[in-house]
């Protein structure tokens, strides 16, 4: 096992010790370079964490990036025709964009205390590199016969890390590719044995995370069990019911859409109306006709009457007339 300290900085640097690893990344980039630079002690830009997990690999984070950006690997067109063997190069990526296993890296020992670094995601057959060109890029080599001058690295020890924070990984489900749903949970762990280490640690070597169950079946060192698991629970829980919520509301709104509908389809057909032109008796030679409202039929049904006869107008006595 490395003996490296996770609450302690390191300087990453080439078997000559002539440079330095450095990044610009900042919790305001989405990407960040990684490269060597000539060595400067008092730059957060080339201090390290190596955070270890339960199954042997590390996440490395910087002092430049913070807690939240990570040391991955990325196919990057850029390089084209500089960088062989696919243009993968390493890079510092934000926690919520990691969608694969490059964050995490495999540290192995050569004979004489140096190192060389593999990346989970790539595997066995590359190695970290340093490119022979002046400028300081990485990529990842698949020349890995013999001991190969740019992949041999030394890790120095800087000092103790006084920001709590790195004393904290924070991950997402989408990290952990959890089908056919991507959850929306944040898992948080101050222990060094942490949640995601046992669940990379449950999937290897197939990676598979069939459900949550599978995804969460572990059990945290002790000091983090109750905390943790308190924790996981809470957030499962309210995601639950966050859907439930969101169930609830659409059939709601479906519900009310077809009760306005029908209200309004009623409303309709009962405000029609037909008129019919009933003929009436001729005025001066016209025929006169009225309205009738074909509801109000309905009440008359039934009922027949025989009008009146109209007596024709005659002309009265004269002798009545004074």
């Amino acid at each position: 096992m490395n003996g490296f300290d996770v609450a302690k900085w390191y300087r990453i640097t080439p078997n000559n010790d002539s440079w330095s690893l450095e990044t610009n990344a900042h919790v305001q980039m989405a990407v960040g370079s990684v490269y060597f630079q000539k060595p400067n002690l008092s730059s957060i830009r080339q201090r390290w964490q190596l955070y270890r997990s339960t199954n042997g690999s590390y996440v490395l984070r910087s002092g430049e990036g913070g807690p939240t950006m990570f040391l991955v690997t990325q196919w990057n067109t850029k390089f084209e025709g500089i960088v062989s063997d696919g243009s993968t190069v390493p890079q510092m990526m934000p926690a919520g964009q990691i969608n694969d296993y490059s964050m995490f890296w495999y540290i192995k020992p050569w004979r004489d205390g140096t190192y060389w670094m593999e990346n989970f995601q790539n595997g066995s057959d590359y190695h970290l590199e340093k490119q022979p060109d002046p400028g300081g890029l990485m990529r990842m080599s698949s020349n890995i016969s013999g001991d190969q001058p740019g992949q041999t690295f030394i890790f120095k020890p800087m000092g103790k890390i006084a920001d709590a924070k790195f004393s904290t990984l924070i991950v997402t489900a989408i990290f952990f590719s959890l089908r056919p749903i991507n959850l929306i949970l944040i898992l948080v762990v101050k222990d060094h044995y942490t949640l995601f280490d046992s669940i990379l640690n449950y999937s290897v070597p197939d990676f598979s995370f069939k459900t949550l169950d599978s995804a969460i079946r572990w059990r945290p060192s002790t000091g983090s069990q109750a905390a943790t698991g308190a924790t996981v629970g809470a957030i499962i829980c309210l995601s639950i019911i966050i859907i439930i919520i969101i169930i609830i509301i659409i059939i709601i709104i479906i519900i009310g859409s077809v009760v306005y509908w029908r209200r309004r389809k009623a409303a309709h057909t009962r405000g029609t109306k037909t008129t019919i032109h009933a003929p009436l008796a001729e005025v001066d030679g016209q025929q006169a006709t009225a309205e009738l409202d074909v509801a109000s039929l309905g009440l008359m049904k039934g009922i027949t009457a025989e009008l009146p006869s109209i007596t024709p107008p005659a002309e009265l006595d004269s002798s009545t007339i004074h």
